[in-house]
């Protein structure tokens, strides 16, 4: 073989080698990117996850349910007032009280209840339907979202988010028929 064939040669190993090397580096950077966006995804858009801090309220002498202001925050919050269902709030970035019982129209009946994916990603346990916690107590009635319980339905003060006893006796009996399959009463026709 002469000189001139071993030089090609050489040169097209290298042209190989540099090749294998280019897809390698492509490959991984592939791979790393894919990683990331998955993380990104599953731990909502901050990059961390958030456990959200569970309240632990009793009802007052009068059946009603406070929550003070500052235990709230914009990160989503369970609130036990000692009945089967938490009440789920937070406030929102135009300093808006949020609230909703944890469970829902479609699901209830197969347990549903939500919780958090990453900080921002509300998941209901029993079909897997995701929402962005922006739209805690926002959206209309029915369907796979928590049951919103809108602001005028409650009684707030300076100082603390108040749910009457007439609407948590009223919630605890539509979901006392929901376990019955007696879906008449819903949360939408509550007058307060």
């Amino acid at each position: 073989m002469g000189r001139k064939q071993r030089k090609r040669l050489e040169l097209e190993r290298q042209r190989k080698k540099r090749r294998l090397t280019i897809i390698t580096i492509a490959s991984a950077t592939f791979i790393i990117a894919c990683v990331v966006v998955a993380l990104v995804l599953t731990n909502g858009a901050s990059g961390a996850t958030y456990k959200p801090e569970t309240i632990t309220v009793d009802k007052s002498s009068d059946g009603s349910v406070s929550v003070p202001l500052s235990a709230l925050s914009t990160n989503l919050s369970y609130i036990d007032y000692g009945y089967d269902l938490n009440l789920l709030a937070r406030i929102d970035s135009n300093g808006i009280i949020r609230t909703a019982y944890n469970t829902c129209f479609e699901c209830f009946d197969i347990g549903a209840h939500y919780s958090l994916s990453g900080s921002y990603r509300l998941v209901c346990d029993a079909c897997g339907n995701t929402y962005s916690i922006n739209t805690l107590g926002t959206s209309d009635w029915g369907g796979c979202q928590p049951v919103a319980i809108p602001p005028e339905y409650r009684n707030d003060n300076d100082t603390e988010i108040v749910f009457s006893n007439e609407l948590i006796t009223y919630a605890e009996e539509m979901f006392t028929q929901w376990k019955s399959s007696d879906y008449d009463l819903s949360l939408e026709n509550y007058t307060p």
